[in-house]
């Protein structure tokens, strides 16, 4: 349960400012296959709480910086392993070579990877073969693959078959975590919900629950993260400046630009991500009288696409 708790302790301890680069999730169907002609990693060495030095082969972009390596560890892709403060998880769950579980002298849960594709569309490919549970038992297993995309730096999770029966999953959690982390800039895009139907949230360090999908993915399902075409980057060269105020608010909150405020598209979410409302200001005012008191995200997007979010406080 070692990286459970370690992945619960830095959502405690992070910061309170989102990344405006990320992702966007879509999902689709295909039949789950099998690598073939790929090159082992895990070495015939049952696993846990390994890590491999992994060369992507081309350069990729997460959360819009470079990278050509990454670091594999519990699963997850480490981009600065050293900081650990960036990485995407496949499948968050505690997961094992199942010779931890049924111990014997061969491995059962290989871990490999492909590189295929040309020059300028390579594909890398991390297959996660009959992977076993820290919480499950001998007939528990999952198995999945994570595509990264050169050029479209889109990552994408393949699900394969799966068996599971025990209760796999730590504490609340109903399902896997599935996402892109930045422990710095406290940007947790994850997938949540019906795992045949996800959706793409913000998880925020104030909400108690850890957000998670509620139940395993089935066989045959690809959950696509696709980056945002507006990096962090970019944003502070268009210099979209906004000022909210006040905050803590009571009824409602003024907003002011450096931009045409007719111009800004305003959205409000609570802390599961769920959209409460979608507008423009009024005479630089916007109405949130029918909120509950509590936490909620704004976000500000101008007329070119530049996006700010901030964290606004509806008080007693």
């Amino acid at each position: 349960m070692q990286k459970l708790y370690y992945l619960c302790f830095l959502f405690v301890l992070s910061g309170n400012c989102l990344s405006a680069q990320g992702y966007t999730l879509d999902y689709y169907q295909q039949p789950y296959t099998p690598l073939q002609g790929d090159s082992s990693i895990s070495e015939g060495i049952p696993w846990f709480n390994e890590t491999w030095d992994i060369p992507i082969g081309f350069n990729f972009k997460f959360l819009g910086q470079p990278y050509d390596s990454f670091v594999l560890w519990n699963e997850a892709l480490y981009f600065d392993f050293e900081q650990e403060n960036l990485f995407f998880s496949p499948y968050t769950a505690d997961l094992n070579d199942k010779g931890f579980v049924t111990p014997g002298p061969d491995i059962l849960s290989p871990i490999s990877i492909l590189r295929e594709g040309t020059p300028g569309n390579r594909i890398l490919k991390i297959q996660v073969k009959n992977a076993g549970f820290f919480e499950g038992g001998a007939q528990d297993s999952v198995n999945f693959q994570t595509w990264i995309y050169e050029g479209s730096n889109i990552i994408e999770v393949h699900f394969g078959p799966r068996n599971i029966i025990s209760n796999v999953w730590q504490e609340d959690w109903s399902g896997p975590i599935i996402g892109a982390f930045d422990l710095l800039t406290e940007y947790y895009y994850l997938a949540g919900g019906n795992p045949a139907m996800p959706e793409g949230k913000f998880y925020l360090p104030e909400d108690s629950t850890v957000y998670s999908l509620n139940g395993p993915p089935p066989s045959g399902i690809v959950y696509r993260f696709t980056p945002t075409t507006v990096a962090s980057h970019e944003i502070e060269a268009n210099a979209l400046d906004v000022e909210i105020s006040p905050n803590p608010f009571l009824h409602s909150i003024r907003i002011h630009s450096n931009q045409d405020q007719d111009e800004l598209d305003i959205q409000v979410y609570d802390l599961a991500g769920h959209p409460l409302l979608h507008g423009k200001t009024t005479n630089n005012s916007l109405n949130l009288n029918n909120l509950s008191t509590g936490v909620y995200f704004l976000k500000v997007t101008s007329r070119d696409g530049t996006q700010l979010t901030r964290k606004i406080i509806k008080s007693e």
